[in-house]
């Protein structure tokens, strides 16, 4: 199993939610306890060995799910930020991730399925991160939330990934290929 081939498997899987003109470039570091089993910074995508053993469809899956990432920082249109209120802000950075990690799970899912709860769960996360910003007034619970929601492929990768299978399955590739540039 070399290189090209996993090169080819993860272009291959990735191509078919793209933007038709788009192209990404991106070098593959494997690297060694990084606390995460990849992570993407700029053109660099890191993956961590020691989350694989011989899992080499994981292996596969984690670096395009990064390679998912590398795209939408090179394709995104810059928004400004309208964002007037602490929990205005707070709320996009959740919103974003969302996005991010949803879209990224959609092409190349990551985590371990669904958690407990199921969908709805997911969606009582994001309730509970938006009660604790506009109900409470509660930037630091909804920013705890927010990383729980985030870890382990959580809550926030499941609902993004099912919003992203929605676009898709309602509105077409075409539409979703469009989400890497506006989110």
């Amino acid at each position: 199993r070399s290189e090209a081939n996993i090169a080819a498997r993860v272009r291959d899987r990735v191509r078919r939610f793209m933007p038709p003109a788009a192209h990404v470039d991106a070098h593959v570091m494997f690297l060694f306890s990084r606390f995460a089993d990849g992570w993407a910074t700029g053109p660099l995508l890191g993956i961590d060995l020691e989350h694989f053993a011989d899992d080499y469809e994981h292996l596969i899956r984690v670096v395009a799910h990064e390679a998912v990432h590398d795209a939408e920082n090179d394709l995104a249109l810059p928004l400004p930020d309208l964002a007037e209120t602490g929990e205005d802000r707070q709320l996009l950075l959740a919103m974003r991730e969302i996005y991010r990690e949803g879209l990224a799970s959609y092409v190349a899912p990551v985590g371990a399925g669904g958690g407990a709860g199921g969908l709805a769960a997911d969606f009582g996360a994001f309730d509970s991160t938006f009660t604790a910003l506009y109900g409470r007034h509660d930037i630091l619970r909804a920013d705890t939330l927010m990383e729980a929601a985030i870890q382990g492929a959580g809550a926030f990768y499941r609902l993004g990934a099912y919003m992203a299978g929605v676009i898709d399955s309602t509105l077409g590739r075409r539409a979703l290929a469009e989400t890497f540039r506006t989110g």
